[in-house]
Order: C-alpha cells, then sequence, then structure tokens
C-alpha cells in the first residue's frame, strides 16, 4: 500500500480493531465482572467510574497479546508505564461512547442483540447452530447469568454503532480514488550510480596516535559489562517424556485404552461443478442457478461430468482437473457442502446445494470408511503419546518440588535438582543484555541480575519459559564490569575509524559528482573508475530489483519537467548512490478490480479513521475526566 497509507494507519486504527463484540474476548477473565470488590476506581468519566477491574482486565490481555507478538523482546520492547496508560486511555475512549451514544438515543434491539449472540461460533453445536444449553454452560462455567452477559454485549454494539456512524459517513471521491491509483500505479524511468566503498577502505592509513586519541575520548564505549556464570536446573516436560520406560504390554494396554486416537475417519473422494454468485443478490442467485440447471440437464443426458466441470465450473482450484476435490474429511467443507457430500452414495449427483460461494453439483467418486489404524502401524506415536501421557502426570508436581525444595533451602541447588531428578549445570557468562541457552530469554536474565538473587545469594524463583519447561537459577560467580585495554579493542577502533573515513571520502565525491551531473555534464565523463553506472529503466513501486531504501528514496524524489531529468541522492548502509529519474508514467496495465476495490476502501478507512480520531478527542476535551494514580501500580 503507499507510503501515506502506512503512515496514517496508526492510533486510532489499532484501537478501533472491535474486540468488544468477539464473544470469546467478553468471556475472557470476566467472571467476577459483576461480582468481588469494586473500591479500587483508575479514572471517573462524567461521573461514572472506571474500575481496578475492568482496567486490569484489559491490560492483563494486551500484554498477553504483546507478550505472544514480541516473545523474548517483549521486556524490551514494552514499557509497563506506557502500556498502562495506553490501556486508561482505550478505557476513557469506550465510555465516552457508550455515554455518548446513550445520551443521543442510540439502541440495541433485541433482534440484533440476537442475531450477535446466536452466530457466534463459542455457542454453536457440532452443526454450526445455535445451542442455547452450550450458551447457557458457558455463561455459567465463566459465573455470568444470562441478563448480565447480554448487557454487556449490548454496550459494545452500541460502541461499535458509534463507531460505524462515523465510518459510514466517510467516502473516497472518484477524484481522489482516480489519484490514489494512478500513484500506485506510477512507474519510473531511473538509472543510478553505486560506489564501491571497499577501495575506500583499502587506502586509508591510520596512526597509533589517532588510535589511542579515539580510545581515550570514547573510553566509556569499550567498557565490558558485568557478568554472571550462574548455575540453575531446567525442568523439562519433552525431556521426561524421554525418560519414560515403555514395553510391549504397556503400549498395548494404553493403545486399547485409547483406539479413538488412531481412528482415521470417513473419508470421501468428489469432484463438483460451482457456478458463482453474488450471496443476497437475488438477480445473481437466480442467474446462477439457472445456470446449474442446465448443465443439470447436460448431465442427465449423459455428458461427463468431467468435461462439464472444465468448461462451465467457476472454480479455479479445480476446473482444470474436472472439478476433483480429493479426498476429504467431514468437517473440512463448508457446511451445506459437507453435509450433502457425506449424506450421498458413492457415484450419485446431487441436486443442485446452494452455499455462499453459489451453486454446486456434486459427484461423489469414492468413499473410504472409518477404521481403526492397526496397532503395528501406530506404535511408534503409541509410544509418544503415552510417554507424553506420563509426563504430563508428573510435570506439575515435579514443578512444585522444584519451587519448594529451590524456596527452602534457598543457598544451594542440589537438593532441588535431587528432587526433580535433574543436574544442575553451570552457564557461561551472562550479562544483561545477553546469554546463551535459557539465559537468551530476558525474564531469566532479569531474575538473575535481581536484587533477591544477585546481591542477597538466594535461589530464584521457578521461571515459566513455556508450559513445557521451567528453569530455577542462582549465582556461582561474578564477574564485576571493567575498562577493556586497547590491545583488546585496537581491531574494533581501527575499523571504526577506517569506515568513518572511508565514508566521508566516498560522501565528498558523491557530492561533486552530483554538482556536475546537475550542471549537465556526461554520467561516462564524471563516473569514477570503482563505481557502477546502471543505465536508466522502468521501475514500479512494487520493484523488488532494487534496494527498498533506494526505492523509497526514488518515490520520494520531484517529478522531472520539461524533459530536464532529475538528478538526487540517497544513502545505503553509510554510502551514496546517486540516481536520475528521465520519465515519469502510469502503467498501461489495469490493477485488478478487487485490488481497486481495496484501494477505495482504504482511503476512504483513512478518512474514517481521522474523523474519528477528532470526534474522540473532542469528546474528550468536553468531558469531565480524571486519572487516579492507582492505575500505575494496581495489580
Amino acid at each position: 500500500m503507499l507510503e501515506f497509507i502506512r503512515e496514517r494507519a496508526k492510533g486510532i486504527v489499532a484501537w478501533a480493531i472491535v474486540i468488544l463484540i468477539a464473544v470469546p474476548f467478553a468471556l475472557w477473565g470476566i467472571n467476577n465482572y459483576f461480582t468481588g470488590p469494586k473500591t479500587i476506581v483508575v479514572a471517573e468519566v462524567n461521573g461514572e467510574d472506571i474500575t481496578a477491574m475492568e482496567f486490569l482486565r484489559m491490560y492483563q490481555r494486551q500484554r498477553q497479546q504483546l507478550q505472544q507478538q514480541f516473545g523474548d523482546q517483549f521486556e524490551q520492547l514494552v514499557e509497563d508505564k506506557t502500556l498502562r496508560k495506553q490501556v486508561l486511555d482505550r478505557l476513557i475512549e469506550m465510555k465516552l461512547i457508550q455515554q455518548w451514544a446513550m445520551d443521543h438515543g442510540m439502541a440495541v434491539s433485541d433482534a440484533q442483540l440476537a442475531m450477535v449472540i446466536q452466530s457466534a461460533p463459542v455457542f454453536l453445536d457440532e452443526e454450526g447452530k445455535f445451542s442455547q444449553q452450550r450458551y447457557e454452560q458457558i455463561l455459567a462455567a465463566n459465573g455470568l447469568s444470562i441478563p448480565q452477559f447480554e448487557q454487556l454485549q449490548r454496550l459494545s454494539l452500541l460502541e461499535q454503532q458509534y463507531r460505524n456512524l462515523t465510518l459510514a459517513s466517510s467516502l473516497a471521491t472518484g477524484m481522489e480514488s482516480t489519484q490514489l491509483i494512478n500513484l500506485q500505479q506510477q512507474m519510473r524511468k531511473v538509472g543510478w550510480i553505486l560506489f564501491d566503498l571497499q577501495p575506500y577502505l583499502n587506502r586509508i592509513s591510520l596512526s597509533d596516535e589517532e588510535v589511542s586519541a579515539y580510545y581515550e575520548a570514547h573510553k566509556d564505549e569499550f567498557v565490558a559489562p558485568e557478568q554472571i556464570i550462574a548455575e540453575y536446573i531446567v525442568l523439562d516436560r519433552r525431556k521426561l517424556a524421554e525418560q519414560v520406560p515403555v514395553d510391549e504390554s504397556t503400549l498395548q494396554a494404553f493403545y486399547e485404552e485409547n483406539k479413538d486416537l488412531f481412528t482415521v475417519p470417513e473419508q470421501r473422494h468428489a469432484r463438483h461443478i460451482l457456478i458463482t454468485a453474488k450471496q443476497g443478490d437475488e438477480a445473481s442467485e437466480q442467474s446462477a442457478l439457472k445456470k446449474i440447471q442446465d448443465i443439470q440437464a447436460q448431465l442427465k443426458a449423459g455428458e461427463s461430468f468431467e468435461k462439464l466441470a472444465q468448461q462451465h465450473s467457476q472454480d479455479p482450484g479445480s476446473a482444470p482437473a474436472g472439478g476433483d476435490l480429493g479426498y476429504f474429511e467431514q468437517g473440512m467443507m463448508v457446511p451445506a457442502f459437507d453435509q450433502k457430500v457425506f449424506s450421498m452414495q458413492k457415484e450419485e449427483i446431487s441436486e443442485p446445494v446452494q452455499t455462499q460461494f453459489g451453486y454446486h453439483l456434486i459427484q461423489v467418486l469414492d468413499i473410504k470408511p472409518k477404521r481403526i489404524r492397526a496397532f503395528e502401524e501406530v506404535k511408534d506415536q503409541v509410544a509418544q503419546l503415552y510417554r507424553q501421557q506420563e509426563a504430563d502426570k508428573h510435570y506439575a508436581d515435579l514443578l512444585e518440588q522444584l519451587n519448594t525444595q529451590a524456596y527452602e533451602q534457598p543457598d544451594t541447588l542440589v537438593p532441588a535438582a535431587e528432587a526433580v531428578g535433574a543436574k544442575v549445570e553451570t552457564s557461561e557468562p551472562v550479562s544483561r543484555m545477553e546469554g546463551q541457552g535459557v539465559f537468551m530469554s530476558p525474564q531469566v536474565r532479569e531474575a538473575l541480575f535481581s536484587d533477591e538473587v544477585l546481591k542477597q545469594h538466594l535461589n530464584s524463583q521457578v521461571i515459566e519459559l513455556s508450559p513445557d519447561q521451567a528453569v530455577v537459577v542462582r549465582v556461582k560467580k561474578v564477574i564485576p564490569a571493567r575498562q577493556q585495554a586497547l590491545d583488546e579493542v585496537r581491531a574494533q577502533i581501527e575499523a571504526q575509524l577506517k569506515q568513518q573515513k572511508a565514508e566521508a571520502q566516498i560522501q565528498k565525491e558523491a557530492d561533486d559528482i552530483l554538482a556536475q551531473l546537475k550542471s549537465g555534464a556526461d554520467v561516462a565523463d564524471v563516473l569514477p573508475p570503482h563505481a557502477q553506472w546502471q543505465p536508466p529503466r522502468w521501475l514500479e513501486r512494487t520493484a523488488t530489483a532494487v534496494p527498498p531504501a533506494l526505492l523509497e528514496a526514488i518515490y520520494k524524489a520531484p517529478k522531472p519537467g520539461e524533459g530536464k531529468p532529475v538528478w538526487q541522492q540517497a544513502t545505503l548502509e553509510g554510502v551514496p548512490v546517486i540516481f536520475v529519474i528521465d520519465e515519469v508514467k502510469v502503467s498501461d496495465q489495469k490493477l485488478p478490480e478487487p485490488m481497486v476495490e481495496q484501494l477505495k476502501q482504504a482511503l476512504a478507512g483513512i478518512w474514517g479513521d481521522a474523523e474519528l480520531t477528532v470526534r474522540i478527542e473532542l469528546l474528550k476535551q468536553q468531558a469531565d475526566i480524571e486519572l487516579y494514580p492507582s492505575y500505575e501500580t494496581v495489580k
């Protein structure tokens, strides 16, 4: 997408993903929504409280999502104070929108509410239908009554109505859409000069005085950080599984008790002919139905299903193969198609079947009945599952023992290791920022350098790295921070100084060459021997043949005017690149219609998001909002 779309698709866009309407989110961590203490208030909006419970629910969910997204980098990239403020801002926005919606008479009808709840996947049975029993069971399991849950959903829908009201009023005009499409389709005829840095590096010499002077002026850059050699115990569920002993009789008994795990479901081999239709468009659906009925008549007259599929089917994936879909299990296709296929006999051809894609004719070519795989066929899988089951049984107990022993005897890891059948291992030196193995985790390094472990010389608490792995650490030896000697870092300084000098020299030469080219000089007359000229060629905005940084500079440069080329300079990893734009044109190749629609929607979305941001800011300015410091520390 275009750069300006990327630049604006931030802020409110990220929050505007309507998480509240998703039923699983509404259920997440909500069992105490209407119960438990509500005495702590983190903010007040026009006299209405935002409670610590509400805040923590969203804060914890957002934190979990970010941890999953960033993994080991989470602690370095996400500042807790900033995250807490973002969550509180989001809750204030929600409260303001709900208040505005209520004040302006917006309401959610019972029919709207029922439609949302009854279409939520979490409440559907195996046949894809709403289950009242499942609905009540899930709510009860989460400590919610039906009225409580439905009130939450009404509030969520009210907020969505407000957002939709704003976004729906934002449109991209035909002129704006055309301009955007033309920008997307723009091509530029570009040539460029690439400089080779190596010759400059080769001819630079440094004196001992230069190296020494740089070292003295930048000593703080050459300090080896404090490091720790640690002792640690790793409890790994997967290694536990590998150690579980097995014999033939044990595996055979496990197999007999768990035959369902080794059952191959019934599979059907089918092919189909699809005539697409726009769902909900009566004219489109009627046209597709007529076409499929005409094809059905040809089949009844003896025509080949395979040939008719090749000629008429509008499924691009299967049509060339005569509509062949291969073998599949029940539940892999859309419900109407799936139900029909698994109710048919071999060689039977169906009546027209309607799905959201259009109308299908289906032929069942073969049926593989459900079967239980023989023990010898799945013996390795049986052993793996048995070992995993046994490891699962013991892992939680061992984890508790590890934690107990490490806490009760905090000056050694030996009893804890003996209790869980592990060994005490010794690490390579670990710094606050770097480590190997389990110490690659910021969470483990943070524990190792904590006051409790580093200064009080105690064992750490159990650190769970994943559902399958946990670790306890303690300090064995501290290696203090120290000033590195000049001889240790001489090579590093020399490389750095040479790089700086070479880049400065090449930049000066590039500036001189660029000035001459802008004055009308010919490339051949100014091109140095250590540079390469790439003659002009047409580049699309999405070209991959040039580095992204160069392509970005090319498309940010002004257009040439009146036949006069534009000479510009970019920098790639410290090395200048001179480029020229000779011509600009719009590609003759038309964008696919779906992409055109995406661009139009993206543009309308940008205007809508901008308007939504302004509206919410106005609500904030007009509101009486009070923040309480409790949000910074509540847990």
